[in-house]
């Protein structure tokens, strides 16, 4: 099997199969444990159109220095970095709330816009991040 057809396997793996399941969010925390470097960078360009790790694709060619094309990335994919990224269940209420707020802001269409994405690519997940937060999803 050739390196190429490996990493589409293992990110197709971490991409859409588990979407809308309650462990979707672990397996796309393995995504930030893969060595990416070592992937075919048009494999990577290929998955910036997954709905689940389009966003964790990019920012594994920006770190390359790669040339990637953001508008690939779908909102889903987006949102989950997103959701990702947030501070769940570290630190105070009042600095994980901030972190959402400061995030929401700069968000096409503000927070009632992200939340929906949110919700829409993985309830699970932002149900557990944003209900500690006071923030009701849709």
């Amino acid at each position: 099997m050739d390196t190429a057809h490996a990493w589409t396997q293992l990110l197709d793996a971490l991409g859409t199969v588990h979407a809308g399941t309650s462990e979707a969010a672990a397996v796309r925390g393995l995504f930030t444990a893969l060595d990416t470097g070592t992937a075919p960078p048009g494999t990577l360009r290929a998955a910036l159109r997954d709905p689940v790790i389009g966003a964790y694709a990019l920012r594994a060619l920006e770190e390359r220095g790669e040339e990637a094309d953001p508008v690939q990335v779908p909102t889903s994919a987006r949102a989950l970095r997103v959701l990702d990224a947030l501070p769940a269940k570290k630190g105070p209420l009042e600095s994980r709330r901030a972190a959402f707020d400061a995030t929401a802001a700069a968000w096409p269409g503000g927070s009632a816009a992200l939340v929906r994405a949110m919700a829409e690519a993985d309830r699970h997940e932002a149900e557990r991040v944003l209900g500690p937060l006071g923030i009701a999803l849709p």
